[in-house]
């Protein structure tokens, strides 16, 4: 949180600068390499050397700081970053980076929610209507997510975000 909090509202209003259009395609060549590595199994070695990273204080706050950066700055919630980068980072399994995401976007949810609504970039209709269908769904996936293998999980998560980062790209180039 102590390097998370203050980038998120640093890059909420770096949002501002950035057009909409090149957040998207950022967005998506983001989420697409983060989509490859996440596809690639981690060998123990990888694991170990995860583990001693998360003992380094200093480190840790300044991954929060750039996760929390572009969380700001792309106003999502930043589990796409947060659970490859505890997985393949800090050596979590994915079940444990998955919780873990949850208890961090939580926290930097709120000064990022409170940034982009003091500067007017909140749909409340739209926001209002996918918490509808989200909390629900989020909550059969997690019941799903207890029945299948950490790896199966690891390896759907990995092409679900190639899969959105190919949308966005594909998007932007045909209305541009």
């Amino acid at each position: 949180m102590l390097g998370g909090f203050p980038a998120t509202i640093a890059g909420a209003l770096l949002s501002t600068v950035v057009g909409g259009a090149a957040l998207l395609v950022v967005s998506g060549l983001v989420l697409g390499v983060v989509g490859v590595r996440v596809l690639r199994p981690l060998s123990e070695a990888q694991q170990e050397s995860g583990a001693a990273r998360r003992q380094r204080p200093g480190l840790v706050v300044a991954l929060a700081a750039g996760v929390g950066l572009f969380t700001g700055l792309l106003a999502n919630g930043g589990g796409f970053l947060l659970v490859p980068l505890f997985v393949v980072g800090l050596g979590l399994g994915i079940r444990d980076a998955a919780g873990t995401s949850l208890v961090v976007i939580s926290a930097l949810a709120v000064p990022t929610l409170i940034t982009h609504w003091a500067l007017g970039h909140i749909d409340w209709t739209v926001a209002a209507a996918f918490a509808g269908g989200a909390v629900p769904a989020a909550f059969l996936g997690s019941l799903l997510a207890k029945r299948l293998a950490g790896e199966s999980l690891r390896r759907a998560f990995g092409w679900l975000l190639i899969t959105f980062a190919f949308y966005f790209i594909v998007r932007q180039v045909r209305t541009a």
